[in-house]
């Protein structure tokens, strides 16, 4: 049996006796909340892609926390794969106001900033990220026009084909793919 519950700022306190005897118990509860919205892929045919999360401290400018729910924590940043529909959630995010950032591995980096999570609730936020960045080096220059120009007309499972160069991941690389570096050929992502 469980008695006697005090909540004192982030911490429950209770009687419980469960062994036979009464004893104290005490959980610490970090005041979190979560971040969920959807990420438009430019010209994307298929949603399902990793993206890469930053959560910045505004006044130092670097990542400070990784949410729970990150798929490669040996990699800087939070990595979640996007639902179908290109949605997101970002769980257990402790409470303050963030820069967030997103990148995926073929699309140019966005930045929102000044950003506040609050405890127990969920913070909407969505991003439009623009293609052309095969390289993953947050450029759309000559460099990935030459991963693309390699793999032209040709399909995944062919000798050749490059999924950095399949812009709009359909699996085979043609006008569609070269017209989106065209379209933002010479743009830099958000830092």
């Amino acid at each position: 049996d469980q008695t006697n519950p005090i909540i004192y700022d982030n911490k429950i306190v209770w009687q419980d006796s469960r062994n036979g005897n009464w004893d104290i118990y005490l959980l610490k509860i970090d005041p979190v909340g979560k971040i969920s919205g959807y990420i438009n892929l430019q010209n994307v045919i298929n949603n399902q892609t990793q993206i890469t999360f930053e959560i910045r401290d505004p006044e130092i400018g670097i990542n400070v926390i990784d949410a729970s729910n990150d798929e490669d924590p040996s990699k800087p940043g939070t990595q979640v794969t996007l639902e179908s529909d290109g949605s997101y959630t970002l769980y257990n995010i402790p409470q303050g106001i963030y820069d967030i950032t997103a990148k995926g591995s073929k699309w140019l980096r966005q930045k929102k900033t000044n950003i506040e999570i609050r405890e127990g609730s969920t913070t909407n936020l969505n991003f439009d990220l623009l293609g052309g960045d095969a390289n993953n080096n947050n450029y759309v220059n000559v460099y990935d026009l030459n991963i693309v120009k390699k793999s032209y007309a040709k399909s995944e499972g062919q000798t050749g084909y490059d999924d950095k160069a399949d812009l709009n991941n359909d699996k085979k690389v043609n006008v569609l793919d070269l017209n989106i570096l065209k379209g933002n050929y010479g743009k830099v992502g958000e830092e």
